[in-house]
């Protein structure tokens, strides 16, 4: 079951487009729930109660629009999946800044969603990807692939960063980041440093000497040698995931 919100202002609309967007996510067998707002305001209160998965957003609304709200959202850390919708096409690049998913034309609004949509499902199953990682004193643990933010090394201990920012230690004399990259590579994951692999779903912006991360915040040293391949390395996953 994923969460979804939409916001618009207008409530015909969003009636129609909500009903829409739940039969296209049924065709691909996936369950959602979608709440609806036409009051940006109060829809932006309740984001900081529930978490979404996927986030709507018309551009052109009265009290915050829809660029408003997306810039909030990613100063407040929220690494949502998020799609504009709107008749004004010039709006497309002023979202590029917020990392946007898609940008949905209402004049070719079923077809810009149905491609939307079969993408975004696509992407579902390969964060649901799980992995079985080695602990100290015999233990495994089942993770998510999506829910890694990082490996990194200190000295011969390596560890992994989770979503909520805690450090794992793996079995000692278990894993290498050698090994560790060959394993990951394939799964989106981009070696910035010798003592880090980076998950490039996590990865907000590359800059200078520094790869900063969403949610956790944190900035991952970026080796000056390696600094062009992992840009391209990172423009490469990006555009294979069709994010705007």
């Amino acid at each position: 079951m994923i969460r979804i919100a939409m916001c618009d202002d207008e409530t015909m609309f969003l009636q129609t487009y909500q009903k829409k967007v739940s039969e296209l996510f049924q065709e691909h067998n996936v369950d959602c729930k979608i709440d609806t707002y036409t009051d940006t305001v109060r829809f932006l209160e309740h984001c900081e109660k529930t978490s979404y998965d996927l986030i709507f957003l018309d551009i052109d609304m009265p009290e915050l629009s829809g660029i408003q709200l997306a810039s909030k959202f990613r100063d407040n850390g929220l690494n949502t999946t998020l799609v504009f919708v709107s008749s004004h096409d010039d709006f497309v690049f002023e979202t590029f800044r917020y990392n946007a998913y898609r940008f949905v034309r209402k004049n070719k609004l079923l077809s810009d969603t149905q491609e939307m949509i079969s993408s975004f499902c696509a992407s579902l199953k390969t964060k649901s990807v799980i992995v079985r990682l080695d602990l100290d004193q015999q233990r495994t643990l089942e993770q998510k692939v999506s829910g890694i933010a990082y490996f990194y090394s200190i000295r011969h201990d390596i560890y992994f960063v989770t979503a909520q920012k805690k450090s794992i230690r793996l079995a000692m004399h278990t894993y290498t980041m050698n090994e560790l990259e060959r394993q990951f590579t394939e799964k989106g994951f981009i070696r910035v440093h010798r003592s880090y692999l980076v998950n490039y779903a996590w990865i907000l912006q590359i800059k200078g000497d520094q790869v900063y991360l969403k949610n956790c915040q944190d900035k991952i040293p970026l080796s000056r040698g390696r600094s062009e391949e992992v840009k391209l390395q990172y423009q490469r996953l990006i555009r294979e995931e069709g994010v705007l």
